[in-house]
């Protein structure tokens, strides 16, 4: 009777310790993912921002403590967008973020341009707005169609269209309650506009740094059954945490 109990023991301990290997397995992998996706953050602008605006804070410690906020606020979100994933598919994330291709598409050259044209066309949406007149983007066209069809599904595949609507309705809230229904509906309908206007833009912008070979692996990811199944917010951060 001794000797079954002390089986049964060694068996449970057994199965309890390959539990918590598996468990630190996936942690190890969560961590890895998040460490990845931080890594590719602009840090150099980060320190130069903090040492334009403030002459007491040190910009090295101030990136530290940046960057460890980050990496805690990341990390849950990026273990509930991933719960469903085996520890396999979570090495083929891992794998995906650090191969070139995700390096080229999460640059701080693409976004940074990206916004710059952004900009634009939000300042020139606004004071057309605010005077009374019209605005006129200059949309850059890519003649490549076959190009431009890949970003397309490349967009559709990671739900980045949808982020300006998650962005937008808490700010319309907070607008309507603020300055009213029209004004709520005015920036609604301007933002609605970028909103239509942003593939064009990134499609000029992205052209520069990936390749269609790569825009295409980049699609083969997102297209695997398992990554179809990650929810959309993952996706979303894009053009950044995947």
């Amino acid at each position: 009777m001794k000797k079954k109990i002390a089986v049964m023991i060694v068996a449970f301990l057994g199965i309890t310790i390959g539990i918590k290997a598996q468990s630190n397995e996936r942690e190890i992998l969560i961590d890895k993912i998040v460490g990845v996706s931080l890594n590719q953050l602009d840090r150099v602008n980060l320190i130069q921002t903090v040492k334009e605006y403030s002459d007491e804070v040190d910009p090295i410690v101030a990136e530290a403590v940046v960057y460890t906020l980050a990496r805690q606020m990341s990390r849950p979100l990026v273990a509930e967008t991933y719960a469903n994933l085996t520890e396999e598919q979570l090495k083929e994330v891992l794998r995906f973020m650090r191969s070139d291709t995700q390096r080229r598409i999460s640059s701080s050259q693409v976004s940074e341009e990206l916004s710059v044209l952004l900009a634009v066309d939000l300042i020139g949406y606004f004071s057309a707005m605010l005077s009374g007149t019209s605005w006129r983007p200059d949309i850059p066209s890519l003649n490549d169609k076959e190009y431009s069809a890949m970003v397309d599904k490349y967009l559709e595949l990671t739900g980045a269209l949808s982020l300006f609507d998650d962005l937008l309705k808490p700010a319309m809230a907070e607008i309507k309650k603020e300055m009213g229904a029209s004004a709520a509906s005015m920036m609604s309908s301007m933002m609605k506009q970028i909103q239509k206007n942003y593939p064009a833009y990134y499609k000029s912008v992205l052209v520069d740094y990936v390749s269609k070979e790569q825009l295409q692996q980049a699609i083969d990811f997102y297209s695997q059954p398992y990554m179809l199944e990650v929810p959309q917010m993952s996706k979303r951060r894009g053009m950044s945490l995947i």
